[in-house]
């Protein structure tokens, strides 16, 4: 039972990691669309708190800013 009981906290705290990186993702998502930038260093800081991301995965986000028009600088 105890075994269950870490699992089910682990689990949420993993949840609950992945709501803020999204939270914190969507924040610089619309920053970018008011100003047309971002910073490099506020998206390095971003991307280092998510160690699950594959390079592929971390393309793919500097491939989406690009679609929307948003420029990474700095």
């Amino acid at each position: 039972m105890a075994d269950s009981t870490n699992q089910a906290a682990k689990e949420n705290k993993e949840a609950q990691e992945t709501q803020e990186a999204i939270a914190a993702l969507n924040a610089l998502i619309q920053k970018g669309r008011k100003d047309g930038t971002i910073q490099a260093s506020e998206l390095t800081a971003l991307l280092e708190k998510r160690p699950d991301l594959s390079p592929d995965d971390i393309e793919q986000v500097y491939e989406s800013f690009d679609s929307m028009g948003i420029q990474i600088v700095g």
